[in-house]
């Protein structure tokens, strides 16, 4: 399956230099720069909620420049973002930064930020060749994602990868917050706190780690795990999101 995904994305970033695509109404993208970054978006939720439908809008952004965007006409959505050219003085994207967002609902005209959960690919500009996610919107002030690109783990355990992004979209300041994660095993019963991170929120932070670590002891039991991430005055959350992964069975003597 890996292997169909990354031979389908590598289809995708040749193609998107001739595809062509409904005129968007709401995000105002940069010009072609020439140098693309494609992003596959498997599907999208309004406000974590109903899915995008035909002539909604995905718009893509570092910090507050539109870099790409996208008319929905179904799923999955090909978009293209551009990074600049600093030879021709073309705006567009830089390496390395931290990508956001946006969701415009045509019949409410209505425009939400989003985070993505990544299949393939992480939350920076550039990282691989392209990225496929899956978004949700919210309304609320504070958005969270975690996601990893690992969907298994051997029956022999050892180091899950996964990474988390964090998104302020007010100007406020707040103390004292904490990030941290915990895990539902396969029974449904949830294990104590695996990792603490203490932040202040600052206005309009947006932070990201696409390589954070969770342990796992080759003696859990084999299944489907959540791994769950919280935010708040610990240990009370204001916000959470997951994701799941399979801890498979030892083969059968």
């Amino acid at each position: 399956m890996k292997l169909v995904k990354t031979v389908g994305l590598v289809a995708l970033s040749c193609l998107l230099f001739s595809m062509t695509v409904s005129a968007q109404v709401h995000f105002s993208p940069v010009e072609s720069t020439g140098v693309p970054y494609a992003i596959v978006v498997e599907d999208a939720t309004w406000n974590g909620g109903a899915a995008l439908v035909a002539g909604d809008e995905i718009g893509v952004f570092d910090g507050n420049m539109c870099v790409g965007a996208a008319v929905v006409n179904g799923f999955p959505v090909n978009l293209t973002a551009w990074e600049r050219d600093t030879n021709l003085n073309l705006p567009g994207f830089t390496p390395g930064n931290k990508i956001t967002y946006k969701l415009w609902d045509q019949s409410q005209n209505a425009e939400q930020a989003a985070l993505a959960h990544y299949n393939t690919g992480n939350a920076l500009f550039g990282s691989g060749f392209a990225s496929a996610v899956t978004l949700n919107s919210s309304d609320f002030p504070v958005l969270l994602a975690i996601w990893s690109n690992e969907a298994t783990v051997p029956s022999t355990g050892g180091s899950l990868t996964y990474g988390a992004q964090l998104w302020s979209t007010v100007g406020v300041t707040r103390t004292g917050l904490r990030f941290w994660t915990t895990l539902t095993r396969p029974n449904g019963f949830v294990t104590g706190t695996q990792f603490q991170y203490p932040f202040n929120l600052a206005p309009f932070m947006n932070i990201a780690n696409s390589t954070l670590h969770q342990n796992i002891d080759p003696s859990w039991p084999a299944g489907t795990w959540t791994m769950n991430g919280h935010v708040g005055v610990y240990p009370n959350a204001v916000i959470v999101d997951h994701f799941t992964f399979e801890k498979l069975a030892a083969d059968p003597e």
